[in-house]
């Protein structure tokens, strides 16, 4: 005589390990997917940033296009600066240093 398979246990809907290990991966998913998020987002702001100065020289190289040519000269040397993130940094007396070395 045949007799029907009875379960010995509820065999039925996910293991409480197989619910931990899909919450886990579904985790690093998501924080991948929102680093991924964050650089783009760095990465417009500087580009953005970018092309304002690269708009603003583009606007004063077009406005020093207008001036007649002897207007364009200095009439005096610039001044020196100790900050070296000013242009005057480069400036030592009568002469202009772009580099260490070079005259």
């Amino acid at each position: 005589m045949h007799t029907p398979h009875t379960p010995t246990r509820n065999e039925t809907g996910f293991t409480l390990i197989e619910v931990l290990i899909a919450v886990t991966l579904t985790s690093f998913g998501v924080g991948a997917t929102m680093k991924v998020f964050g650089a783009a987002g760095r990465t417009t702001l500087s580009a953005q940033a970018q092309e304002v100065a690269v708009q603003q020289a583009q606007a004063e190289l077009e406005r020093i296009a207008t001036l007649p040519y002897g207007e364009l000269a200095l009439t005096q040397g610039p001044a020196s600066s100790s900050d070296p993130n000013h242009p005057g940094g480069k400036v030592s007396g009568t002469s202009f240093n772009v580099r260490s070395g070079l005259a």
